[in-house]
């Protein structure tokens, strides 16, 4: 039998020592959390995602990723696994997809992020004062459409649409038909969120007529008085039409009414509880509400700050409604978070 040498003994015990530990120190790593949203958002999805990752990263360990892309990729990747949060659903949006995806297991519901999300059509009070134009029915008129002047096609006037590639801008070409307003308006749908606000805000500056699709919370609510106009009230049996209009743009759906004011939930791909247990618990807690994010969104442009993901806007969230995030906290948590801030210089 071969007898080891001392320094062979030597090595296997210094390896059977260390290689223990080297492989729980691998086990440690923890894996990146990926948070989606809609590419061209300059709003509080990604704002969102900022705040939670930022506290989750802090925390508990785990670095994150916050990315932006279509609506069609954020669906698919969330089901499959490859992206792991959208912080608002908008699942009333794209109710076919989030019935299936929650049928199959493939998504979670943890909860409502904002306890409602207002999707409106709009023009400046001042439009509505002078005019007198209040409903849907007000519009279908030639006369009334001259108002909205469309820059490029001339007799029709003008509905600033939602971003090209949210399901919102097919809905509102649904509408439109449903309303005979499509005989009037021809919508014009932005690249981007910037774009719209900014379309939207140019004709508020300059005081003239401007008809459009907006949400809440969003900061150009705050910033200038919009008059929303009057459509029928929401009710499921309607809101299949529109989607089915939404779905074929050859149908005119029988009948349109307003947005439902639904809560925003945040939706989790379903493998995120045995990826990240603490990011998952952590994320059925989190809670923003409308006026809170709405705010930061209205400090963050009065700052000038052109990137979402500036630590400013993280740190000003947190240190201004510090009782809302202790709420989503245990005390030693919370500890963990305003050392990282502090750190920073917050």
């Amino acid at each position: 039998m071969k007898r080891l040498t001392y320094g062979r003994k030597l090595y296997m015990v210094v390896a059977f020592i260390v290689l223990p530990l080297l492989l729980a120190a691998c086990s440690d790593e923890k894996e990146t959390i990926i948070f989606g949203h809609s590419e061209g958002s300059f709003g509080t999805v990604p704002m969102e995602s900022e705040v939670a990752g930022f506290i989750i990263e802090s925390v508990w360990g785990y670095p994150y990723e916050v990315t932006a892309m279509t609506t069609p990729a954020y669906q698919a990747t969330l089901a499959s696994g490859d992206i792991d949060a959208l912080m608002e659903g908008w699942e009333q949006n794209n109710p076919e997809w989030y019935d299936k995806n929650i049928a199959n297991g493939n998504i979670e519901n943890l909860g409502p992020m904002l306890e409602g999300g207002p999707q409106m059509w709009i023009i400046p009070q001042y439009v509505h004062d002078e005019f007198g134009i209040e409903s849907i029915e007000d519009l279908a008129d030639p006369e009334v459409a001259k108002l909205f002047n469309h820059p490029e096609e001339s007799g029709v006037g003008a509905f600033y649409d939602c971003i090209i590639g949210w399901n919102c801008e097919k809905i509102n070409k649904a509408k439109l038909r449903a309303y005979g307003l499509d005989e009037y308006y021809a919508p014009i749908a932005p690249g981007s969120a910037g774009a719209l606000k900014a379309a939207l805000a140019a004709a508020q500056l300059k005081g003239e007529p401007v008809f459009g699709y907006y949400w809440s919370p969003t900061s150009l609510m705050g910033q200038y008085d919009w008059y929303i106009l009057e459509e029928p009230a929401w009710t499921q049996e309607c809101w299949d039409e529109v989607i089915k209009g939404a779905e074929d743009e050859t149908y005119v759906p029988a009948q349109a009414c307003a947005y439902s004011n639904l809560p925003l939930n945040k939706l989790v791909s379903s493998g995120l509880e045995d990826k990240a247990p603490e990011a998952y618990e952590f994320l059925k807690k989190m809670q923003m509400g409308l006026s809170r994010a709405e705010s930061t969104m209205g400090w963050a442009e009065d700052q000038d700050i052109k990137e979402i993901s500036d630590i400013r806007v993280v740190a000003h969230y947190i240190r201004t409604y510090e009782d809302n995030v202790k709420s989503w906290l245990t005390g030693d948590e919370w500890k963990k978070l305003d050392d990282a801030l502090t750190d920073k210089g917050y």
